[in-house]
């Protein structure tokens, strides 16, 4: 057997072993505060007590932090800076971490008031980590349909955002399925009924599908993944090369996502990084990091063909498709430019225009409606927005947040822009030092009509690339 599948087996098989272990638990009620807790019977009495003086909806001017505890629903609903508290994840949930915080006054006790006792927090936790379950049993963002993934290449984790109230909602961690803690997910893929979702890791040399409910169900073995495209007309996930790969393979991956085969297609020039599905899925384009040329690659026979680009190396990060399927537009690190290409004939992309903007432009998005290209750029911090008829960079946001911008991608309601950020430098400080998160990833909500950062929230360390199903 393939040792990538022999692993998959492992992890199934390690899987299901859990399941029916913590099934035997939760029927065997071990806790030691007494098996299943309940919201109002065991948490919102410790909250009341403790905690809705400040972080009550009838507090005025405003709960602190935006925060209300006094019902589940409001508590699911986080502060203006994200969530507090992750299902089954107590660990990674904010309002644990401030209360079990001990390298100064704990929190509430930083305000004068008494810190919770080490058996509420003991409750809280267990009922954060049995799924912090509605009276009714409900698990909280389990019908959430719009979800954005974040890859934490430097944690070897994967954030999922809720992008209905902008809070995370799970984390997964890749080290629970039997991957490395050196795995690097580097980019995403979602399938458009939202079903599945595909990571490339890096270290790992593979691209693992997980199921809706967040479970390992498939591997492609592949040297050093790097961008992600998913046709959602057809079967196939194409998969580029990792920027970070010294020397990768001249070719592009080309997976079914049913049953998680694949192929290698040859492209001739090293480091093809840039990956985009063209109009119908026909054409798929690419480009290397190490020359001026787009690649071209018919969908029905896997034939490449190529169109130079003038100027100095560009480096050309990624690629992206207008909505109408008539323009792609990609970002170039090294010139830092947008340049637009036309794909009246899909074999042959050709310049049509181009403009600057701030240093180091990474993976670009259309606006819902077309007319905005927009573009984070890593090396200043910014986002760029480019207007399509205008021909020019419009506008420019900067902001708390925005640290090495990488990825982007925009909601299906065509409101919001979501930044993922690296922060590598530790440019953007946390809210809170916990003294294990001083370089802590960031996603930037961007409201596209104000043309400002509404929220930022923190996830894992060298957030980089972001999806969620197509629109």
């Amino acid at each position: 057997m393939h040792p990538t599948l022999r692993r998959l087996a492992i992890v199934l098989v390690v899987a299901l072993t859990a399941s029916a272990c913590e099934l035997s638990s939760n029927l065997e009620e071990p806790d030691r505060l007494g098996g299943r807790l309940t919201f109002s019977g065991d948490i919102q009495p410790i909250f009341d007590s403790k905690c809705t003086s400040c972080h009550a909806a009838a507090v005025r001017p405003m709960p602190a932090a935006g925060l209300s505890l006094d019902t589940w629903e409001l508590l699911l609903m986080g502060s203006r800076h994200g969530e507090a508290i992750i299902p089954f994840d107590a660990d990674r949930s904010l309002l644990v971490r401030l209360a079990a915080d001990r390298s100064g006054p704990a929190h509430p006790g930083e305000l004068g008031a008494d810190t919770l006792s080490s058996d509420e927090l003991q409750a809280i936790r267990s009922w954060i980590d049995q799924g912090a379950r509605s009276d009714d049993g409900t698990v909280p963002f389990e019908g959430s349909r719009d979800l954005l993934y974040v890859c934490n290449q430097e944690d070897a984790t994967v954030t999922i955002v809720d992008m209905d109230l902008n809070v995370v909602s799970r984390v997964v961690d890749l080290r629970d399925h039997g991957f490395s803690a050196s795995a690097k997910p580097h980019h995403v893929a979602v399938e458009p009924d939202g079903s599945a979702w595909y990571v490339s890791l890096i270290g790992d040399n593979a691209v693992a599908k997980f199921d809706r409910d967040n479970s390992l169900v498939g591997l492609f073995s592949f040297e050093t993944p790097g961008m992600l495209a998913l046709d959602p007309n057809s079967e196939w996930l194409y998969v580029g090369r990792s920027l970070s790969a010294p020397n990768p393979p001249a070719s592009v991956g080309r997976m079914d996502r049913t049953d998680m085969s694949g192929e290698e297609i040859s492209v001739v020039f090293e480091r093809p990084h840039a990956l985009a599905v063209g109009p119908a899925g026909s054409y798929v384009y690419s480009a290397s990091l190490g020359a001026n040329q787009i690649i071209s690659i018919r969908a029905s026979d896997a034939d490449v063909s190529f169109s130079p680009v003038g100027g100095a190396l560009h480096a050309f990060v990624q690629h992206v498709v207008s909505p109408d399927g008539g323009t792609m537009a990609s970002s170039a690190q090294l010139t830092s430019r947008i340049i637009f290409f036309d794909l009246s004939d899909p074999a042959q992309p050709q310049e049509i225009w181009s403009t600057g903007t701030n240093e180091g432009p990474w993976h670009p998005s259309f606006s819902v409606d077309g007319e905005f290209l927009l573009v984070g750029n890593k090396d200043a911090n910014t986002v760029s927005f480019v207007s399509v008829d205008g021909r020019r960079v419009e506008d420019i946001v900067t902001g708390d947040g925005l640290a090495q911008p990488h990825g982007s991608f925009v909601s299906p309601d065509g409101r919001i822009l979501y930044v993922s950020n690296r922060n590598a430098a530790g440019s953007y400080q946390p809210r809170h030092d916990f003294g294990d998160n001083l370089d802590v990833g960031t996603v930037a909500v961007i409201d596209i009509d104000a043309r400002e950062i509404v929220k930022v929230l923190e996830v894992g360390r060298f957030a980089a690339g972001i999806n969620g199903r197509a629109r």
